[in-house]
């Protein structure tokens, strides 16, 4: 004579089989992998992104600034030659000395 099975044995057997297992195991595996997605595509790519870009302005600004070193440090010795290929200057006129007294307090 077969078993009867009742409708309490077959949702009890639902809960601890296999097939139940696999497919919680399966659902929490695709909320992992979205929540990684998530995680990757909204915040890590992003950063790398201002990372990149942060350091490309900082390496400009870096050729910026020696450029203007050179073009300084050029006009700087052009000037000096040009200074020292002009004729001598007039000596200086001497200004009348003032001497120094120093005040006492009483």
């Amino acid at each position: 004579m077969p078993k009867v099975i009742k409708q309490d044995e077959i949702s009890q057997n639902y809960w601890q089989g296999p097939y139940f297992c696999s497919m919680t195991k399966l659902i929490l595996y695709g909320f992992l992998i979205y929540f990684l997605y998530k995680v990757i595509f909204q915040v890590v790519v992003p950063v790398s992104k201002g990372v990149k870009s942060v350091r490309q302005n900082m390496e400009q600004m870096q050729k910026q600034q020696a450029e203007a070193v050179r073009n300084a440090q050029n006009s700087q010795k052009s000037s000096q030659n040009t200074s020292a290929n002009q004729a001598p200057k007039e000596a200086p006129v001497e200004a009348e000395y003032i001497e120094f007294e120093e005040v006492k307090k009483k």
